[in-house]
């Protein structure tokens, strides 16, 4: 009798080989938010300063109500369209019809118009979400955006506040596990592949925010906005990493594994997800629940943020999410090298005293600030219980989710108490 098993072991050894080496395709489903969602929706938003006059251009308009419309260019994907604000009534206050180029051609009057759900007497204007085509790369794709103004008296002090009211998902498996991503267009251009990048310049102190799309990634569960990073190029899962490209005119994630010219670097805990960025920007890495050694492609790396989850003794979780600062060092990654990251703990106060302009009835006020700082000079963002009733740590009084508000208390030098007090959020 013949056997044919090893046959069919090799080729399923060889199906596996390629399919790790080449990488896979991954389906991005557009999503349209809901009105009442069940979960956060990834949103970005921007302000659009408007204008007086039209830009240049052989606009064909529909008949105005204001003296004085307001005009605004914004550019979706490949093409810039013009967005024309009117009144239903000459008198009404602030702008309440939005006039919108769809399709980018210059002609207003074969486009349809929204009205704001305001009254006349607002000074502000609220629109329904709006529909749109746009070209990504030259393919037309679905797009929703939503538009506010505020108006401020005059068309050159008022903006529109523009927000995304669209993301992209994604559901893959890695490694025996499912995850879901969903993107984020950040900065309301309707592309929602643009890799985050550090900025160039911040003062020491600032809080690093790297400018470009974002992502969220879970196993397959509920997106939280706290699950909020930078999008990157490259991915870490567990133990592997990946190249990742969103291919946005085919509507597609691509994942291909890395396994070649990694080096390690060290990482103190267990992080959520951590991002990391290059310092010649070459990389952008994402993560979720990486381990405690991370192998990149040689270069000097500086943390962007991270979120840790932890229970206390009494078992109540805790998340803690932090983002890096101007002080934040980076870390260089190569052959020969074993770099240890310096992040998260320990976590120290950080108050900082500043004069305030305004004076009270006790003569000058001084204004005091309160931040944990970590190991990396990073700022703690959010510190948050979702068992705070049970736990271990004291808690606010006002807000059971957060730990109670430290105390302070300012002395003279020759020991005399001036103030008692406490910290507030917000």
């Amino acid at each position: 009798m013949k056997r044919y098993v090893p046959f069919i072991v090799v080729c399923v050894l060889a199906f596996g080989l390629a399919a790790s080496s080449w990488g896979f395709e991954v389906q991005l489903e557009h999503k349209r938010h809901l009105d009442r969602p069940s979960e956060h929706q990834p949103a970005g938003y921007t302000f659009i300063q408007l204008s007086a006059t039209p830009p240049p251009g052989a606009w064909k308009l529909p008949k105005l109500a204001s003296k004085e419309p307001g005009y605004a260019m914004i550019k979706l994907g490949d093409r810039e369209h013009l967005m024309v604000l009117d009144r239903r009534q000459p008198k009404d206050k602030s702008f309440n019809i939005l006039y919108f180029d769809s399709n980018a051609d210059g002609d207003l009057e074969n486009d349809y118009s929204v009205h704001s759900r305001s009254t006349s007497g607002s000074p502000s204007s609220q629109f329904p979400k709006i529909d749109a085509i746009i070209k990504v790369d030259g393919k037309e794709l679905p797009y929703t955006f939503q538009p506010n103004i505020y108006f401020s008296g005059s068309v050159r002090n008022s903006q529109i506040y523009f927000s995304s009211a669209c993301s992209y998902e994604a559901r893959f498996e890695l490694a025996g596990k499912q995850y879901r991503m969903a993107l984020e267009d950040s900065n309301c251009n309707g592309r929602f592949d643009e890799v985050c990048k550090l900025p160039a310049n911040v003062s020491s102190t600032s809080t690093l925010t790297p400018s470009g799309d974002y992502a969220y990634l879970t196993e397959g569960g509920r997106i939280d906005r706290y699950d909020r990073q930078p999008l990157g190029n490259m991915l870490v899962a567990g133990r592997n990493i990946y190249k990742v490209e969103v291919l946005m005119a085919e509507e597609k994630l691509v994942l291909t594994p890395m396994t070649e010219d990694l080096f390690p670097l060290k990482v103190p805990t267990d992080f959520n997800y951590m991002s990391l960025c290059s310092k010649d920007t070459s990389y952008t890495v994402m993560s979720h629940r990486p381990e405690k050694t991370l192998w990149l492609p040689a270069g000097e790396y500086r943390f962007a943020s991270y979120q840790i989850l932890r229970a206390d003794s009494r078992k109540a979780n805790w998340r803690l999410n932090a983002s890096a600062s101007g002080n934040t060092p980076f870390v260089s990654v190569g052959k020969g090298l074993t770099p240890v990251l310096a992040v998260g703990e320990p976590y120290t106060p950080a108050v900082t005293a500043s004069r305030s302009s305004n004076r009270s009835l006790w003569g000058k006020s001084v204004s005091l600030s309160f931040q944990i700082k970590g190991a990396g000079q990073e700022t703690i963002t959010d510190l948050y219980c979702s068992s705070g009733r049970s736990s271990s740590i004291p808690m606010s009084r006002k807000n059971s989710s957060r730990p109670k508000e430290p105390d302070y208390t300012i002395i003279k030098a020759d020991g005399e108490v001036v103030k008692r007090g406490s910290f507030e959020y917000g």
